[in-house]
C-alpha cells in the first residue's frame, strides 16, 4: 500500500509537534544548565544560539500550523495538504527556517570543534570551507525557488538539486566535524596517564558528541534520499528534520548536565560536579573528577570548579584568566 501525501504530511506534522514538546523540555534544561555556570561569556556564548535554533523550530512549526489550518479550512487553493505545502510562497519560508537551523548546528559545531583543537586554525580549515560552500548552495536554492511561479503547485524539481547539494555537503561536513571532536579528546585521553574513573569523563563526552552526531547524520541521510527518489515519506522528514537539527545540538549540553548531575549523586567526600562545554552548541570545557584539577590541558579546559567542604575555582581563557 502506498502512503498517499496528505496522510504522510499529517503524519510529518504530528511527529514534528512531538518532537517540538520534547524539544521545549531539552532547551528549559539546557538554559538551566547554563545559567548554572560562573563565567558570564561563556553562558552568552552558549545560550545565544541555542535561543537562536529554539526561535528557528518555533518559526517552522509556527507556519506548519499555518499551513495545515488554511488547507483544513478550504483556504490552501490546492487540492491537499502536500501539494499545498510546496506552493514557492510557503515552500520559501520553511525550507529557509530549516536551511538556516541546520547552518546554526553546523556553525556551533565548527566553533566546538575550534576550542576542542586548543582554538587552531588548520584543523578547522576544511569544514570550515565546507560551510562557506554549503551556505552558498543554500543561498542559491533560496533564490531558485524564489524566481518560480506563485501559482505553482506541487513539489518543484527545478531546484531539488542545490537542496539535494546542500543535505550532502552538509552531511559530510557534520561527519568530518563530529570525528575531529572526538578523534582529538580520544588522542589527549589515551596521551595522558589517567585512572579509570578519569578516562570514563572523557568517553562519557566523546560517546555524547558521537550519538549526537549519528541522530543527525541518519536524519540527513534519510532527507537526502527521500528527495532523490522524490519519495511519498518525504512528506514525513520535511516536517520534522528542523526539529532534530535544533535538537542535537542542545541536546548535547542537556546531556553533560544530566550526566554530571548523576555523577553528583555518587558517594565520596568530592564528586563530579560538572562537565561543561566552554563552546557546536559548542566545545567542552570543564572536567571536575573528585577534587582533581585537570585544566592544565590547555586544549581541554579553561577552567575548573570543584566543590568539597571548600570551594576553589579557577576562571581560564573564557573569563579573563582571573583566580579567586
Amino acid at each position: 500500500m502506498v502512503l498517499a501525501p496528505d496522510d504522510a504530511y499529517l503524519i510529518g506534522f504530528g511527529i514534528e509537534v512531538a518532537l517540538y514538546g520534547l524539544y521545549t523540555i531539552i532547551f528549559a534544561f539546557s538554559i538551566v544548565i547554563l545559567h548554572r555556570g560562573r563565567c558570564d561569556r561563556f553562558n552568552r556564548t552558549m545560550a545565544v544560539p541555542i535561543c537562536l535554533l529554539f526561535i528557528g523550530s518555533t518559526a517552522h512549526l509556527g507556519l506548519t500550523i499555518s499551513h495545515v489550518v488554511e488547507c483544513l479550512s478550504g483556504k490552501g487553493g490546492g487540492d491537499n495538504l502536500a501539494e499545498v505545502g510546496f506552493q514557492p510562497a510557503l515552500e520559501l519560508k520553511t525550507i529557509s527556517t530549516m536551511h538556516t537551523c541546520n547552518l546554526l548546528g553546523d556553525m556551533v559545531l565548527i566553533y566546538r570543534c575550534w576550542c576542542v583543537w586548543g582554538r587552531q586554525i588548520k584543523p578547522v580549515l576544511l569544514p570550515a570551507l565546507s560551510f562557506v560552500a554549503l551556505f552558498v548552495l543554500t543561498v542559491l536554492s533560496l533564490v531558485k525557488l524564489s524566481q518560480l511561479p506563485h501559482n505553482l503547485m506541487g513539489l518543484s524539481m527545478s531546484f531539488s538539486g542545490f537542496v539535494e547539494a546542500a543535505l550532502i555537503l552538509s552531511l559530510v561536513t557534520n561527519v568530518i566535524l563530529t570525528l575531529l571532536i572526538s578523534g582529538r579528546i580520544y588522542a589527549i585521553m589515551r596521551a595522558d596517564t589517567l585512572p579509570a574513573a578519569h578516562i570514563k569523563q572523557y568517553t562519557t563526552v566523546i560517546e555524547i558528541f558521537i550519538e549526537s552526531g549519528a541522530v543527525f547524520a541518519m536524519a540527513q541521510l534519510a532527507l537526502c534520499v527521500l528527495f532523490i527518489t522524490n519519495s511519498p515519506a518525504l512528506w514525513i522528514f520535511m516536517s520534522l528534520v528542523t526539529q532534530v537539527y535544533c535538537i542535537t545540538p542542545t541536546l548535547v549540553i542537556a546531556q553533560v548536565g544530566l550526566r554530571g548531575t548523576s555523577s553528583d549523586l555518587s558517594p565520596g567526600p568530592v564528586s563530579v560536579t560538572a562537565i561543561r562545554f566552554t563552546s557546536h552548541f559548542s566545545a567542552y570545557g570543564d572536567i571536575l573528577v573528585n577534587g582533581e584539577d585537570h585544566s592544565t590541558i590547555p586544549e581541554i579546559s579553561t577552567a575548573v570548579q570543584v566543590k568539597s567542604s571548600r570551594v576553589h575555582t579557577r576562571t581560564g581563557d573564557c573569563c579573563g584568566g582571573e583566580e579567586h
